[in-house]
């Protein structure tokens, strides 16, 4: 059974990246979930790394997992290429190769529709990274730790400079779109789910490098990340300004993730202590193994959802206040939970079991 802790971190940050593509006031930080759900991704492969398997079956068994619930989004993708939209189209072909987080740097802008398939880029990136780490399982498993943990900073230290170098403006700085398509480049969080993967084969002990100091610098980043203070540094997307955020930014990042998902540390010894009724317990898990297809439906949700409010009188102005935001927050919740769950039924109903990150 899933931990407890782990699951509902897994349900905070679902809840956080739809609050924050919904604009929800005090949550412009809520992408960071994304790389909390890398760390995770790492720290739930460990079993499948340690398995006999060769790259084709690994590579199969993932594809089906991550790609199958993307056809949950052909009703809208086909929607948008009638109404014009060639982005959508170069989407339908890039997506059933799980290569269509890689079209971003092609883009010169993003539109509101484009959060219809937005969230599976990140989906695409796990893949692709996921795939490198296994071809590299030896090293994780048995090289030294230091070797891993420097020449895993390494990579993506020098990954996210040189590509920053490409798509830079010539003055240091990266664009909002450049700085979004270098977010959605699998190596840009490598470090995330490496260090995910040296937890959960017991090989990194936060205890012995993190502090009572550092737990509590821990609770701080949470409050700078997840309410309305402005510190440029940290502002989506990392690298905006021109001290190299985008560089060792998610280095950082990567960092408090791993301090938040290591269940040894005082935040989860608290959770894991509660004492709950079996079937809460129960409970917590089946919606946070409902999140993954939440999480993949709600930009198709959004995206529709804002494309009909702008075509009706006062939408456009509800969109963009506090209520509207709010209010689009709970749909999107709610209409993505109420697909998953369907989804998964289906699934169970076909003998071909439950459903899981």
């Amino acid at each position: 059974m899933r931990c407890r802790y782990h699951a509902l971190l897994q349900i905070v940050g679902f809840l956080a990246v739809v609050a924050f593509h919904a604009e929800v006031t005090f949550m412009s930080r809520g992408w960071f979930a994304v790389e909390l759900f890398f760390a995770l991704a790492g720290y739930n492969m460990v079993g499948a790394l340690q398995q006999r398997s060769t790259l084709p079956r690994y590579a199969w068994a993932r594809y089906r997992r991550l790609a199958l619930p993307l056809l949950l989004l052909l009703p809208a993708v086909v929607l948008l290429v009638v109404i014009g939209s060639s982005a959508a189209a170069t989407y339908a072909v890039a997506a059933p190769l799980q290569l269509h987080n890689l079209t971003r740097v092609a883009m010169t802008e993003v539109r509101d529709l484009d959060m219809a398939w937005m969230p599976t880029w990140f989906v695409a990136a796990l893949f692709q990274l996921q795939l490198l780490a296994f071809l590299v399982r030896r090293v994780l498993i048995s090289a030294s730790l230091a070797l891993v943990l420097s020449g895993t900073a390494a990579l993506g230290l020098g990954f996210r400079y040189a590509l920053g170098e490409v798509l830079n403006s010539g003055d240091g700085s990266l664009s909002f779109s450049a700085a979004d398509a270098l977010y959605w480049a699998p190596i840009t969080h490598v470090e995330a789910l490496v260090g995910g993967v040296l937890l959960g084969l017991g090989r990194f002990d936060s205890r012995r490098i993190i502090s009572v100091m550092l737990f509590v610098s821990l609770c701080a980043s949470a409050v700078v990340l997840f309410t309305a203070v402005e510190f440029p540094s940290l502002a989506f997307p990392l690298g905006l300004g021109d001290s190299g955020e985008h560089v060792w930014g998610y280095l950082v990042l990567a960092t408090f993730a791993l301090v938040l998902i290591d269940k040894r540390q005082p935040l989860a010894r608290w959770v894991l202590g509660w004492e709950l009724a079996p079937r809460v317990d129960r409970a917590i898990v089946v919606v946070s193994q409902l999140t993954f297809v939440a999480y993949l439906a709600h930009g198709s949700v959004l995206a529709v959802s804002t494309y009909a409010l702008q075509r009706v009188s006062g939408g456009a102005a509800f969109l963009v206040s506090t209520r509207g935001a709010i209010v689009s927050m709970l749909f999107v919740v709610a209409t993505s939970m109420l697909i998953s769950s369907v989804f998964a039924r289906l699934l169970a109903s076909q003998g071909r079991g439950r459903l899981a990150q």
